[in-house]
């Protein structure tokens, strides 16, 4: 009763308007891509940019390195220098040596593979490309990160390493910049992402073999210490939990055990190392417990992160990819990041491990830097992970200006009806069908709303896919919830289908009692607030008619039957729109037998109670 009531609150329509929403790949008239728009720069347009490339998959994880480029090279485009008279490099300033580069499938036979999976996502041949095309942002992107893909060296993973690999392989002799100019260039840019303040559930699984020794192990325990000093503690914004595995896994710390900063760190610094095998698969297996028992639940949508940080081989490996496999598809609302330090990673193990390729780190080593950046990546990457949403769950959520809130739906082909109400402030609200992150420079449809809202969602016409979602704060303060169903209810219209499997039965009291089932989900076009129970009889003509609770399913109809009539009897629900069909018509019948209760013991009497009852029950 309780959920119910609340769902009926969530889904009362007040004050509302409709908007039929459209979310294509391809940008129609509802949206805005300004990533294939020339001239266009800013750091939504390089986010919007970086995450469809990133979201494509079609390369391994940057380790941020495509992001961190485009503010070296022109800040993301601001730079004035950047659309000069007769240079196309755009945003990324690629040459036009390293953009022939990217043409030249004699030496890099590899390319061809990339053409393909940029044709099939992006719907457009590389070898139809120009030079001037890459005044467009998604184009001088894709061309800088074909042009890394072609170089035997791999991106490296720390600021540092990548500063001396930009300088090595992509900055021009030109160019008057410097590693010192690079590295000092991306600390500006990440402290400008800073989203400490964000809710967040974050659990660490950690490798305590043997093979990563004390002092290693001790870098570890600093780098999970210096994330929880970078996190709002205090007031349970973000939680932090640990799962330690070596020859077997426990919860070390529950995510709920802390929300004091010192005690969390002393916590942290006294995590055990037992320092004997490798069984990552018994650490993955552990993960969805971590969240069960200390993270907040799906009304407060918060993300649901794992990182896994481990030094080489797993014990099993086949363990370890099977228990990888069943988190991914029965725990789909955790993002796992999957990190290797040192020689002996196997890098496949990792991306079986992450939730996609892109969240796979590779550090050379234990040393403090490299966790410094790893620490910087980390705590980027809880920024904009958004957190899962279910059908038919609501969300709550509150956020202070200009800070955003990312979500992530599963959506079928009959597509979804999302209700946004603004109850606190307003929002504005981006969505895509490809773009984890939709902001101001890529969306399917933006909204902005201070009152509550009925969208209408669909993805296209495929089996399964995904909606995102980022809501952002326009006032000082705000506050919103959200629920979402199946289908087009955004259109007010009453149900279109019946209750289903409605019966007449007798119960062992003698009582003649209705019982049906709701419409079908997708019939119900909003909230079943009450049903109609109607009565005919069938000799008068008489029609009598009873109203029930949406809850309850079930009605006593003894005391509306006359003995001896016949009776249509027909159910049908009710939404905030108006009255459904009714259910199909069943033939109802009452005859009384009278008799004395005078010596008639009490099972006797029990057997004519339930003899008096003759209910005669047939399709009409």
């Amino acid at each position: 009763m309780y959920c119910a009531t609340q769902l009926k609150m969530l889904l009362q329509i007040t004050s509302s308007f409709v908007i039929l929403l459209s979310c294509l790949a391809v940008v129609n008239g509802h949206g805005e891509d300004l990533t294939r728009e020339a001239n266009t720069a800013g750091s939504s347009v390089v986010e919007a940019a970086v995450g469809l490339i990133q979201g494509s998959s079609i390369f391994q994880s940057d380790n941020r390195f495509l992001r961190r480029l485009a503010y070296v090279e022109s800040k993301d485009g601001i730079d004035p220098s950047t659309y000069r008279g007769g240079y196309y490099g755009g945003i990324w300033q690629v040459d036009e040596v390293a953009f022939q580069a990217t043409k030249d499938v004699t030496t890099h036979r590899a390319l061809m593979t990339k053409y393909a999976q940029i044709r099939s996502v992006f719907g457009f041949n590389w070898t139809d490309v120009q030079w001037t095309d890459l005044s467009k942002p998604l184009y001088s992107a894709l061309a800088a990160r074909l042009f890394l893909f072609n170089l035997a060296t791999s991106i490296p993973f720390g600021i540092k390493e990548q500063a001396d690999y930009w300088m090595t392989f992509y900055h021009t002799k030109q160019g008057n910049k410097t590693v010192a100019t690079f590295v000092q260039d991306v600390q500006l840019l990440e402290r400008s992402q800073n989203c400490s303040a964000r809710a967040v559930d974050l659990v660490f699984v950690l490798d305590q073999s043997g093979s990563i020794g004390p002092s290693n192990f001790q870098l570890v325990r600093d780098l999970c210490a210096n994330l929880v000093r970078g996190f709002d503690i205090e007031t349970s914004q973000t939680r932090i939990g640990v799962i330690g595995f070596s020859s077997s896994a426990s919860i070390v710390i529950p995510l709920d055990q802390y929300n004091a900063t010192s005690a969390l760190i002393q916590a942290v610094q006294g995590i055990p190392y037992p320092a004997q095998g490798t069984d990552t698969a018994a650490g993955i297996n552990l993960i969805p417990a971590a969240f069960a028992v200390g993270g907040r639940k799906s009304l407060q949508a918060v993300p649901k992160i794992a990182v896994v940080i481990t030094d080489g081989q797993s014990n099993d490996a086949t363990a370890t990819l099977n228990a990888a496999t069943t988190l991914h598809s029965s725990y789909s609302s955790i993002t796992v990041f999957a990190v290797g330090v040192g020689s002996g990673i196997v890098y496949s193990e990792l991306t079986s491990i992450a939730s996609d390729s892109s969240k796979v780190s590779d550090l050379a080593s234990f040393s403090v830097s490299q966790f410094q950046d790893l620490q910087s990546s980390i705590s980027g990457d809880t920024c904009t992970t958004p957190a899962k949403v279910q059908v038919n769950e609501s969300v709550i959520s509150s956020m202070n200006k200009n800070t955003t809130s990312y979500f992530v739906l599963d959506i079928s082909s009959r597509g979804l009806t999302l209700q946004l109400t603004a109850k606190i402030g307003a929002l504005l609200l981006y969505t895509s069908c490809s773009l984890s992150t939709p902001n101001e420079a890529f969306y399917s449809w933006k909204l902005f709303t201070d009152a509550t809202t009925n969208i209408y969602v669909s993805c296209g016409t495929g089996n399964s896919a995904v909606l995102y979602i980022s809501v952002r704060g326009y006032m000082a303060s705000n506050s919103f919830s959200f629920t979402v169903i199946t289908g087009d209810f955004s259109t007010p219209q009453p149900p279109t289908g019946p209750p289903q499997e409605v019966t007449a039965i007798i119960t062992d009291k003698g009582e003649v009692l209705v019982q049906w089932a709701p419409p079908l989900e997708y019939r119900q076009n909003g909230y079943i607030d009450k049903y109609s129970i109607l009565l005919t009889d069938k000799e008068t003509g008489e029609e009598r008619e009873t109203f029930v609770d949406s809850f309850l399913f079930q009605y006593n109809i003894r005391s509306l039957l006359l003995s001896g009539h016949f009776y249509s009897l027909r159910v049908r629900g009710h939404n905030s729109d108006g009255y459904g069909p009714y259910s199909e018509a069943l033939a109802v019948s009452k005859v009384f037998i009278p008799f004395s209760n005078s010596g008639i013991v009490a099972d006797v009497r029990k057997l004519v109670m339930m003899a008096v009852m003759l209910l005669s029950v047939c399709n009409l």
